[in-house]
């Protein structure tokens, strides 16, 4: 009696086994389908969060700009940015422009200068550009020589002038 119970206890493992691979293999079978999109899915809801808060602060710039339009309306609020941004005055009003003293004091770019401190050819023209048009415009006034314009000719002849081969 005690081989037959041992005989069916075995007959009895093998099914149940079976049973529990077959169940296991499908729920890693499952979990291998169902993977991707359930990672996909993560992925696209974290993206829109993303957007929306994209489009949030978006809307919050669109408000903060409308309420910048509306200032505009406002005349004493458009004379006080002329007077600020453009140094308008009003009539009758006396302008004063203080110039910076740190400004006047700027040295040379460094990198402009050569080894004998020399300011290179290739290297920026110094100052502002209106300062440059300015001495340009002075230059020509009194009559100074300008590198450019009065380099040799190529040539060596005179415009007009006929060349002998």
């Amino acid at each position: 009696m005690g081989d037959a119970r041992r005989d069916r206890d075995r007959d009895d493992t093998g099914p149940r086994t079976r049973r529990v691979v077959v169940l296991l293999a499908l729920g890693v079978v499952c979990a291998l389908v169902l993977a991707p999109p359930l990672r996909l899915y993560v992925e696209q809801q974290r993206d829109i969060a993303a957007l929306r808060g994209e489009i949030e602060q978006r809307g919050s710039d669109v408000a903060a700009l409308e309420t910048e339009v509306g200032l505009w309306d406002d005349d004493a609020y458009v004379a006080a940015q002329a007077r600020e941004r453009l140094n308008f005055v009003m009539p009758g009003d006396t302008g004063y422009v203080v110039p910076d003293p740190e400004a006047s004091a700027a040295e040379p770019d460094p990198g402009a200068l050569d080894v004998e401190g020399v300011r290179r050819p290739d290297a920026p023209p110094a100052g502002t550009w209106y300062d440059r048009v300015w001495s340009s415009v002075e230059a020509v006034g009194t009559g100074t020589a300008d590198p450019v314009l009065d380099a040799p000719e190529v040539g060596g002849g005179e415009i007009g002038e006929d060349v002998d081969d």
